[in-house]
């Protein structure tokens, strides 16, 4: 693909770090993210970019509805589809998990709840995810 060559995965983590980016215009980018990543270069682009994916990852529910999709979408296709093991280790590194069980209590689309289920299997709680060491004080109250 002839954005990836001329180098657009570096510019749109960039454009996705940045704070000042407006919504349209991180929903366009983020779009353009989703698109590249459907590319077997597009995906190794992403992925050999850890800091591409903390900004998808950064982006998932500041934005809005639609750029959470494509977000979504992108991590869903390099981390559960494809199983990329440096983008699953970024998007664990940028507090991914909790987000995404956040995602799926939002009021979002089935296709997007779908695909954070998805990716809650692939960092399903083990001996290293930050889940496993959680611990609450809160008291569970049981109705009549």
């Amino acid at each position: 693909m002839k954005l990836v060559r001329l180098g657009a995965v570096k510019v749109f983590s960039n454009l996705l770090s940045a704070s000042s980016l407006s919504v349209s215009v991180t929903e366009k980018v983020l779009k353009l993210v989703e698109t590249v990543s459907s590319t077997k270069e597009g995906r190794s682009e992403i992925c050999e970019d850890s800091a591409c994916v903390a900004a998808i990852v950064n982006r998932v529910l500041k934005v809005s509805s639609v750029a959470m999709e494509h977000a979504v979408t992108t991590l869903w296709s390099v981390c559960y589809l494809f199983r990329d093991q440096k983008a699953q280790e970024a998007v664990t590194k940028a507090n991914g998990l909790t987000k995404i069980l956040l995602l799926m209590q939002s009021n979002c689309t089935p296709q997007v709840r779908q695909m954070s289920a998805d990716l809650l299997k692939i960092f399903r709680v083990n001996s290293k995810s930050c889940l496993s060491s959680y611990d609450t004080k809160t008291t569970h109250i049981m109705p009549f």
